[in-house]
């Protein structure tokens, strides 16, 4: 099975200590909701992000958004089923785990909504076969990647080797596409800068890869990789893709 965690996810429920500030506030009587129950957003809580920690790695819901659209719409979900999507909330014990029947909203504001709900508790949304669509795991990301051999567990950074994805694919992608085999992809979902040290520490660095040398866009991962595992899955042993 094929593992997409998108990591220190840039999504939040706005933190209570900023929930006062007139750009919240004014926010949260346009869209008719107590600040509780919205998702923080650059866009409209800049003003009021000034005193967060890291807050040039957090509200930005729309990463999340265009990564879960490009990964569970593609045949990797959808046709060869054989892709688990997660959500690792940064500084929190929570996992959320996307099942691929799962129809993500286009609209933004709409999978908002659906995100509150899985944040705060108050959403189960059962599939055809009576599974949960967003399932919730109560745990660290080290916790969660414990359950994986070290060796099937990878990054994605401009840091990486340009070389060894290829390498990877070419040996375990069609394995990979079936339940017997788990492969760990770790995508940054966040708008910018290094994975963080804490996760650094546990992937080996040969388990570090790139797909360009320029900074790309979680979401142009997310699409990039799925269309390479599902190339090398088929037709593993013609002549490989452009990189």
């Amino acid at each position: 099975m094929i593992w997409i965690l998108i990591v220190d996810a840039a999504i939040e429920i706005i933190p209570e200590k900023i929930r006062n500030h007139p750009a919240i506030t004014s926010h949260a009587r346009r869209r008719g909701k107590d600040p509780s129950q919205l998702l923080l957003n650059t866009n409209f809580h800049h003003s009021a992000m000034g005193s967060l920690r890291n807050k040039n790695k957090r509200g930005r819901p729309d990463i999340v958004h265009l990564c879960l659209l490009n990964a569970l719409n593609t045949p990797l979900a959808k046709q060869i089923t054989a892709l688990k999507t997660c959500i690792h909330l940064r500084d929190s014990k929570m996992i959320l785990e996307i099942a691929p029947e799962t129809r993500i909203p286009r609209s933004l504001n709409r999978f908002e909504g659906l995100m509150v709900q899985a944040l705060t508790g108050g959403f189960s949304g059962g599939g055809k076969d009576g599974n949960l669509l967003i399932k919730v795991h109560d745990t660290t990301l080290r916790d969660f990647l414990a359950h994986f051999e070290d060796s099937r567990v990878h990054a994605l950074s401009k840091h990486g080797s340009p070389d060894s994805l290829v390498e990877l694919l070419e040996r375990d992608a069609r394995q990979a596409c079936t339940p017997e085999v788990d492969l760990v992809f770790l995508v940054g979902g966040y708008q910018k800068g290094p994975l963080p040290k804490s996760l650094l520490k546990i992937i080996s660095k040969s388990n570090l890869h790139s797909l360009s040398t320029m900074g790309l866009d979680a979401w142009t991962v997310v699409a990039r990789l799925t269309c390479m595992i599902e190339w090398y899955a088929s037709k593993r042993k013609q002549t490989a893709p452009n990189r």
